[in-house]
């Protein structure tokens, strides 16, 4: 038989009916037990006695009365109304019937516990609720006003929110009006704002803190989170790019970069590049990193690209991350990365606008002689006969000082006659006119405007830009128009991907002829009368005024030489730049991707000088090679006198083909792995042609070059005796540059703790090859990095991040000037008219690319709250076979070769530190801190050593093994002697053996100062902002180098262009009180080099200097949603605000020297508006 039976939840099929009975029983006395239980635990006395307090205090009360515990949650007792109550001796339950009596809120026992939950809303009040609720509409966007998709919005304490769509809106529906909505983002700074219909734009900052989060360095190959780098790059966005005004887009990079130094005022020949990344790692090689524009080289002149088209920039330091790019990564690499739009994106429009301002040239910065001790060297000089000879021939210049000194001497003046024009030209300053005729304050502008957004398939960014410069010297202008467009499109649910990209530019620069920009030939030049109207001067290039006044203009052209009628711009170059992109992708699997990439790049530069038949130039070349019948009369002109014009035609052309796989999986959750393969080829020429017309008429477009024999040489008009060449042959020049590659990167991460990367690479070209061994070199790269943070033992709250990074490789580098094979090239003509041609690369089977081992270790680190982030790098750069000078038997026909045969080693430090000094209620103040230390040293170089005049003067020629590549050597100096001559030391004892000392291979003789380049430089940025307004204040540091200032006695003749000379010794006894020579006749070179070269004239570079201001304002949301633009900034900029300190007593700007004018102080004023 059988049973059923239900006992409560339990299932009885199969039970007798006495066990039932049983069980029935048992379950009956249990309840009645518990029944009895609580009625005694509610049956409990309390006493309250409270006013106007929390609930929670009371039930804290209740809590020590009882045996009860509460569970609530923090937001549920949050909502309770306060209480106040009297009660002695009730029963706990009419106690807290009392208590929650008009509360939102209600409690239920269960087994000694009291469980306290918000009221359910009664039927009526969800209706009351429905009826006054609001619907909430919005859209969140970036500080650009980019829309972000799949950011959140919620109401705040509760599970209710929505996520915004591809166009960064969002609508939330039955919100209670006044409640606090929450809208949060990845990466940006969540906000809190009360609910409304219509929130309008929202607009969300980035956190800099979390910034780690969202970085994304480009190695130009492909693009690597942060995170996962194991090599050292600095990652430069958009809005600090943006910080500075300027058309070139590396001068925004200048002192905010860590390791990154822009060298200034460099030597012409000293091989030494505008930018240093990690310190020197070559000799003779290409000294500049390489530039890469959106994934490949850009072999254009930057001057062509616009800054504002410029999203991020990256510069790659170390092997690991510079090494993919092979040869060319030996001095680092800076990666550009363009603007491009955003997928689901309304259009987006900005403008952005920049006027600046600058002071004119600081032509009094030079320290030199004033006109009248000018005047008082010149007679100097005539008492002791140095101008003798030059007089007697009235075509040889001398200056109006001594033809007045001479004519006095003659009698052809008084002596109340010379001193009064003497006079006149002692109050003269050439400067002076210099400063009102030939400079302005300079004036730029700078316009942009683009265009980008997308919808689900398509991306796409249009641009456009003008620059117009009015430079210093007037006359000089430069103007550019840019186009930059570039789309994305996807098809198939995003398998595959299609890009364009097109980029053109164009530019004009226009400039005063050659003639126009001159050095005055003495201090008291004058350029103009008291009306304005030119006078002639001479100069080195002229004839003596006495013979170009006594010629007239009867049967020559004038012949005089006047600057004021040469300011025209007649020095045009007009270029052309355009880049081709294009590339296609597909997913062949979800992990693995294919990549085609192509990128055609030309490029033409039209330079045209045009000296116009009345301009100095042709009237002297018209006359130069004029000839006169002197029994006829019959002038007869070579030249006609019409326009002289020099053309330069420069054209470049660059081809770029990479093909590339991709592969990326995340497997089991634990383990990432990324790779890359790829082959990539480049094929570049430049073509150069260079031709002169003489005769030419800018009408017809004629010339006379057919009838002017260039291998004839012609008489000159002012000395028969002499003859020159009119050269009419085109001068051609060109070059090809191939080369292919084969390379491959991958990275291994576990657990998001340990990152292992690998890359390699082989580079092959056709400017080596005579070995099959040297046609290729294998360049590699290893790093690993520990995120030590995210191990289970780390417990150090003061440290939230922390990562070490280690890396190891090689890198490369090329002299093109250089070639495996013999060549040469035409050096001249021979008397018989032939030309003649010399050796400038003997062969070298064995040549080959320089190589750059790199050692790296890093750590990464930032605290809790992230009020502190930054870096810490320590490198070492091995520069191995590198191209260097080597001795070579002379039967060979050559005396020194360059080959690979030298050696450097560079170590250093860099430091970053991003810091939140200050957070109070809307004011906050960050403070971005750079610090790099860099020694680099000659370690091989196999040139017999030089002479020690050659190691203070050039030693960057001839580099000494053991010391900086730009070392500061100098003569020891033992001041003067009693005839105010200079003492140097010769075998260490002092002497007055010029040449000897000059020549001297004793070390011991000179003393080495120190490096000529910043050992240690970085920069304090101060940021402070306060609502909406943002000051930002840039201080940058050079430390620890030397420079050598230049005196008046250099050589043989003496100049006006220094400023020792009233401080010379005169007298006997003054060799105490000075250490500056005196002026002796004939001047000796080597003298006057051995003070020049001195110690005394060796000055410390350190300074510390305030590089800019900018300050700024952006507009709020409340008020920007009532204009026709989403966002608008106004900000002011000033550059090149002045030096703070510096080591040097002499008040000489390092980084212009004595001989440079330092960059002016300039202002700016823009707008920036998003639309």
């Amino acid at each position: 038989m059988k049973f059923l039976d239900h006992i409560g939840l339990l299932h009885v099929a199969w039970l007798p009916n006495q066990f039932v009975r049983i069980m029935r029983l048992t379950i009956i006395m249990i309840t009645m037990a518990l029944m009895q239980v609580s009625a005694a635990g509610l049956a409990q006395k309390v006493s309250l006695h409270f006013k106007n307090v929390p609930l929670e205090q009371v039930l804290i009360a209740v809590k020590q009365q009882t045996a009860y515990n509460f569970v609530y949650t923090e937001d549920v007792i949050a909502k309770a109304k306060r209480v106040s109550i009297n009660l002695k001796d009730a029963d706990l339950k009419d106690a807290l019937m009392l208590c929650f009596e008009n509360q939102p809120l209600n409690f239920t026992i269960e087994q000694g516990t009291i469980v306290i939950k918000a009221k359910e809303p009664s039927f009526l009040d969800k209706v009351v609720k429905r009826l006054t609720a609001i619907d909430v509409r919005g859209i969140v966007v970036d500080e650009k006003g980019a829309p972000l998709v799949g950011a959140t919005v919620k109401v705040k304490g509760t599970e209710k929110k929505v996520v915004t769509n591809g166009r960064g809106e969002f609508y939330l529906q039955y919100v209670e009006e006044k409640v606090v909505l929450v809208i949060s983002y990845l990466g940006y700074e969540s906000i809190e704002m009360t609910a409304a219909k219509d929130l309008g734009t929202i607009r969300l900052k980035l956190v800099e803190g979390k910034l780690d989060e969202v970085e994304v360095v480009s190695t130009g190959y492909q693009n690597i989170p942060k995170e996962r780098a194991t090599g050292s790059f600095t990652l430069l966005d958009n809005e600090l790019l943006n910080r500075r005004v300027s058309t070139n887009i590396l001068d925004r990079i200048d002192g905010i970069a860590s390791g990154v130094i822009f060298n200034k005022g460099i030597i012409d020949g000293s091989n030494k590049s505008d930018i240093t990344i990690h310190g020197r790692s070559t000799i003779f090689a290409n000294p500049n990193p390489l530039i890469v524009l959106d994934n490949f080289p850009y072999d254009g002149d930057l001057s062509n690209i616009n800054p504002n088209d410029i999203e991020s920039v990256t510069i790659l330091k170390d092997a690991a991350a510079a090494s993919i790019w092979g040869v060319r990564a030996g001095n680092g690499v800076i990666v550009l990365t363009t603007k491009k739009g955003k997928r689901d994106s309304k259009p987006i429009l900005d403008f952005n606008s920049n006027l600046s301002v600058t002071e004119k040239p600081d032509l009094w910065y030079p320290y030199q002689m004033t006109s009248s001790e000018y005047i008082e060297l010149e007679k100097f000089l005539y008492d002791k006969g140095r101008y003798k000879n030059a007089l007697l021939n009235n075509t040889v210049v001398v200056s109006p000082a001594v033809t007045l000194m001479d004519k006095l001497k003659k009698n052809l003046l008084t002596t109340d006659q010379y001193n009064e024009e003497i006079s006149k030209l002692q109050q003269h300053d050439v400067k002076r006119d210099l400063n009102k005729y030939f400079y302005r304050n300079p004036f730029r502008q700078q316009y942009n405007l683009n265009i980008s957004g997308g919808n689900a398939t398509q991306k796409y960014y249009l641009s456009g830009g003008f620059d117009r410069n009015n430079n210093s010297q007037v006359a000089n202008n430069y103007n550019r128009y840019t186009i930059n467009a570039n789309n994305t499109f996807n098809f198939f649910k995003d398998k595959l991907e299609l890009f364009t990209g097109l980029t053109l530019t164009k530019s004009k620069s226009e400039n005063m002829i050659a003639g126009a920009v001159y050095t005055p030939y003495t201090p008291y030049d004058q350029l103009a009368d008291k009306n304005g109207n030119a006078l002639a001067i001479v100069n080195v290039a002229t004839l003596g005024v006495g013979y170009t006044d006594a010629l007239g203009t009867d049967q020559l052209l004038d012949w005089h030489y006047r600057p004021m009628d040469e300011r025209t711009p007649n020095n045009v170059t007009n270029a052309i730049n355009y880049r081709l992109l294009t590339g296609i992708s597909y997913k062949v699997l979800p992990s693995l991707k294919a990549e085609l990439n192509y990128q055609h790049e030309e490029g033409s530069t039209d330079r045209t000088l045009t000296n116009s038949k009345n301009s100095y130039y042709t009237r002297d070349m018209i006359n130069r090679f004029t000839s006169v019948n002197q029994a006829t009369g019959v002038v007869t002109r070579i030249i006609p006198h019409n326009d002289i014009v020099n053309q330069w035609l420069d054209n470049y052309r660059s081809q770029y083909m990479r093909l590339q796989l991709n592969f990326q999986k995340k497997i089991a959750g634990r383990h990432d792995v990324n790779a890359i393969a790829g082959y990539e080829f480049k094929d570049y020429s430049l073509d150069n042609t260079n031709q002169t017309y003489y005769g030419y008429d800018p009408v017809t477009k004629s010339n006379v070059n057919g009838t002017i024999d260039p291998l004839k040489s012609y008489p000159l008009y002012y000395n028969t005796s002499l003859t020159q060449r009119i050269g009419t042959s085109p001068s051609q020049s060109g070059s090809i540059d191939r080369a292919i590659s084969f390379y491959a990167n991958a990275s291994y991460g576990y657990d998001r703790k340990y990152i292992l990367s690998l890359s390699a690479r082989k580079d092959e070209t056709n400017i080596f090859g005579v070995k099959s061994n040297q046609k290729g070199v294998p360049l590699w790269s290893a790093g690993l990095s520990w995120i030590i943070s995210n191990e289970a033992f780390y417990h150090l709250d003061y440290f939230s991040d922390l990562k070490l990074r280690a890396t190891y490789g090689y890198n490369g580098n090329v002299d093109k000037t250089l070639s495996a094979y013999l060549t040469s090239q035409i050096a001249g003509s021979t008397l018989i008219g032939t030309d003649f041609s010399q050796v400038v690369n003997p062969p070298n089977p064995s040549l080959g690319w320089e190589k750059v081992k790199n050692i790296n270790f890093g750590l990464d680190f930032s605290t809790k709250g992230n009020w502190l982030r930054g870096s810490i790098d320590y490198y070492v750069k091995n520069g191995e076979d590198l191209i260097g000078e080597s001795p070579i038997a002379p039967q060979t026909g050559v005396l020194v070769f360059k080959g690979n045969s030298a050696n450097t080693q560079t170590r250093g430090i860099d430091f970053t530190a991003n810091i939140k000094a200050l957070s109070v209620a809307q004011f906050r103040w960050d403070i971005n801190a750079l610090y790099s230390y860099s020694r680099d040293k000659v370690t091989e170089y196999k040139k017999l050593p030089a002479i020690n005049g050659d190691l203070v003067f050039e030693n960057y020629r001839n580099p000494l093994v053991g010391y900086p590549y730009y070392s500061v050597f100098a003569f020891k100096y033992a001041g003067l002697n009693n005839s105010g001559n200079p003492l140097g030391y010769l075998d260490g004892e002092t002497s007055t053996d010029y040449a000897s000392i000059y020549n001297s291979l004793n070390r011991d003789d000179v003393k080495f100062m120190g490096s000529g380049t910043p050992t240690s430089f970085g920069s304090i940025r101060n940021t402070f902002f306060y609502k909406d307004w943002s000051l930002s204040l840039n201080i940058i540091f050079k430390l620890g180098y030397y420079f050598q200032r230049t005196n008046v006695f250099t050589g043989d003749v003496y100049s006006y262009r220094q400023g020792d000379y009233g401080l010379r010794w005169k007298n006997p006894g003054d060799e105490s009180r000075t250490r500056i020579p005196s002026l002796v006749y004939p001047a000796d070179g080597l003298r006057g080099i051995l003070y020049q070269g001195s110690d005394d004239l060796v000055e410390k570079g350190d300074h510390i200097r305030l590089q800019d201001i900018r300050i700024s304002y952006k507009l709020t949301n409340n008020l920007a949603k009532y204009l026709p633009f989403k966002s608008l900034e106004a900000y002011s900029y000033v550059n090149n605000i002045g030096i703070l300190w510096r080591a040097n007593k002499k008040g000489i700007d390092p980084d212009a020297g004595t001989q440079l004018i330092p960059s002016a102080k300039s202002i700016s004023v823009g707008l920036n508006a998003t639309f």
